[in-house]
């Protein structure tokens, strides 16, 4: 399938410039997000769907741009009703990405979440950029300040975009579709730093303008020299491809706990508010889980270790928003979190393979979670 997929990536891209091509290749898309909205038309219990992103205005190319598709669910249905709805459209979702491959991974909320949701994941100071394709637009009745964190969480969207996808791209063979996922990726890099700047050219200058658009973004962030090499296994990314001051944000911003097990001393020491943010940040994924096909669909197998490292965030969140906790706190949050909710600890241990059971247990773990004050 993923063979199949990089032929037609490649068709589309090589024959985008040309007529009918150019007309046909957006056709296909637009066909993909209709029978999508189709599909969620026909359940009663979703309130709307969304494309996002690219796809929710015409900045898109076909074989390059992925359809991000967001629904949201009406409040108030009771547990089987759900559970039965979000079965019923995983099974649905799995079998249109068959004839259709450009759609991403849904994302499934419910309107009480939609509010928190969007605080804690926004990139920008003003609202997603969303289409509603179906339903009733909530994204319109939700009301929310600017989140404060957003310009961190855009920073971090990019190191990960460079960590976690572009530095793949660039060790991955030399083909057409590699190069134009590795200028999209930059672009993007780009785009989340706030930069201007012209992010083209061959691999070489794409890795040295990529690298210098991220330590500008860094701004006043305190520097951190590298580590000696025997450490560097214990990094996400190879050193070599940080300056010092995306190193310093990668252990005070991105991953805190980094910087303790690293001992790294005081250069650059994570505060309370470090460490907060960064679990706070988690909440968009917690939020999504509860209703992911990875918990409800049967074609998914469930992990013990994965519930249980789903479950420890969730409850990692609700520590954060509940206590106000200091430095010795968060270097002592598995026994804290062990100790406040050692009930639901025992009750997860119970559930496990019954998937009923684990959505009511994370759906009503996930509708604690706050949104804005």
């Amino acid at each position: 399938m993923g063979n199949l997929t990089d032929l037609a990536r490649t068709a589309a891209l090589k024959t985008n410039p040309y007529w009918p091509f150019s007309w046909a290749n957006r056709k296909i898309y637009r066909i993909a997000a209709a029978s999508f909205a189709r599909m969620c038309a026909s359940y009663p219990e979703i309130s709307a769907a969304y494309v996002r992103n690219s796809m929710a205005g015409d900045d898109w190319t076909p074989g390059s741009s992925d359809i991000d598709v967001t629904l949201i669910v009406k409040p108030g249905l009771a547990l089987d009703q759900e559970f039965a709805f979000l079965q019923s459209f995983w099974s649905g979702f799995d079998r249109l990405k068959r004839y259709f491959p450009m759609l991403s991974d849904a994302e499934v909320l419910s309107e009480a979440q939609l509010a928190p949701w969007l605080f804690h994941i926004a990139r920008t100071p003003g609202p997603p950029s969303w289409r509603l394709i179906t339903g009733r637009d909530v994204l319109a009745e939700v009301h929310l300040p600017p989140s404060p964190r957003w310009p961190i969480r855009a920073r971090k969207d990019a190191l990960w975009f460079y960590m976690d996808r572009f530095l793949p791209a660039l060790n991955a063979p030399d083909t057409a579709v590699n190069r134009i996922d590795l200028q999209r990726l930059a672009r993007k890099i780009g785009r989340l730093c706030g930069s201007n700047a012209n992010i083209e050219g061959g691999r070489r200058q794409l890795l040295e303008k990529v690298l210098a658009v991220l330590d500008e973004a860094m701004g006043a962030e305190p520097p951190v020299e590298a580590l000696p090499e025997r450490e560097w296994p214990s990094l996400p990314v190879d050193p070599k491809f940080l300056t010092p001051r995306l190193f310093g944000f990668l252990v005070r911003r991105y991953e805190p706990n980094l910087h303790s097990r690293l001992g790294l001393g005081l250069a650059g020491t994570p505060s309370p508010a470090d460490y907060a943010g960064a679990i706070l940040d988690q909440i968009p994924n917690a939020i999504l889980y509860a209703r992911s096909s990875d918990l409800v669909s049967e074609r998914r197998p469930l992990s013990a270790p994965d519930l249980g490292s789903h479950f420890r965030r969730a409850i990692k969140i609700l520590l954060v928003q509940s206590e106000q906790l200091t430095l010795e706190d968060y270097a002592d949050l598995p026994r804290l979190s062990g100790v406040k909710y050692a009930t639901s600890f025992e009750e997860i241990e119970r559930l496990s393979g019954r998937r009923l059971e684990l959505f009511r247990f994370f759906r009503e773990i996930t509708d604690r979670i706050k949104g804005p004050a």
